[in-house]
């Protein structure tokens, strides 16, 4: 049991620093990539123009992000890195947290 608690709270603080580095990764863009910030950026957001409102499409940045793209900037790759390494650690945390349910 505590070691199903572990790989909770494992996964919930991977996840969580994932989202962070996702968001740092995207004021990088907006600030030293505008060009590429625009193009991942929703138009609207459930009806509201993105002037109105500071919107973010998570999908369209992860799109990114696992392409091979790295805009000859060493700064996006190293931080593409990080993005998919927290992702990886999360996702791998929660699926040994269901595989210890089933071996219990």
């Amino acid at each position: 049991m505590i070691f199903f608690v572990l790989l909770i709270v494992l996964g919930m603080t991977f996840a969580i620093i994932h989202g962070i580095c996702v968001h740092r990764f995207g004021v990088y863009l907006r600030k030293y990539h505008p060009l590429k910030w625009k193009e991942l950026s929703p138009k609207k957001f459930m009806g509201i123009s993105k002037e109105s409102l500071e919107s973010r499409n998570y999908f369209a940045e992860m799109r990114f992000v696992l392409s091979h793209d790295d805009l000859n900037d060493s700064k996006v790759a190293t931080e593409k890195r990080r993005i998919k390494l927290f992702l990886f650690l999360a996702i791998a945390s929660w699926l040994c947290m269901f595989l210890s349910l089933l071996f219990t």
